[in-house]
């Protein structure tokens, strides 16, 4: 399979982890690094090309990857999550990056995930990001941003998460900048 050439038609899913060879998802078709409920990484030993129209669907935790990453002159501390590994050059024209994290997983702003990581050149983009963190979180606003030769799902703080009423209030804003400096717990049930 290392070197296999796959298309992904509409309806299909290429999932999972290992290697492959050059990829192309077509209109429809998905692509989703990983194993249902481990993390992972799928490496393409050539080009990725994902067509207008196509799913990138991923999953973090709240584990350190050991990595700070740095965009912009903000500098986020780097989580686990799948991941495409390209050996080659990546072509993004895709309509959606579906990520999400399990229940109770620990983050904050300023955490971020590499999703995607190319030898040769990045291009293209999604049309959106689609996230279970932002029902999760009140004060958490997940988003993309892309690097040189990386595809980066960032977290940063979302006051503009909170109503509108309660967003214009001086006391609100300045809970909601505290409760996004307040060090991350697990709360327990009694």
């Amino acid at each position: 399979m290392a070197q296999a050439r796959l298309n992904v038609q509409d309806g299909g899913t290429l999932s999972g982890v290992g290697t492959i060879g050059a990829t192309q998802i077509t209109q429809g078709g998905i692509i989703a690094p990983g194993n249902d409920g481990a993390i992972g990484t799928l490496t393409v030993n050539q080009n990725l090309t994902m067509a207008r129209g196509t799913l990138f669907r991923a999953k973090g935790n709240g584990q350190s990857s050991g990595t700070t990453i740095t965009d912009g002159g903000k500098t986020y501390s780097g989580l686990n999550s799948d991941r495409i590994q390209a050996a080659g050059n990546v072509s993004l024209n895709g309509r959606m990056v579906n990520f999400n994290v399990a229940r109770r997983t620990v983050l904050k702003a300023r955490n971020a995930y590499t999703i995607l990581e190319a030898t040769g050149s990045l291009s293209g983009q999604f049309d959106r990001l689609e996230s279970n963190i932002s029902e999760q979180y009140l004060f958490l606003k997940p988003s993309l941003f892309m690097r040189a030769t990386s595809l980066v799902s960032s977290l940063m703080a979302a006051a503009s998460a909170l109503p509108r009423s309660a967003a214009r209030k001086t006391e609100s804003r300045s809970a909601a900048h505290w409760i996004n400096c307040l060090k991350p717990t697990r709360l327990r049930s009694l």
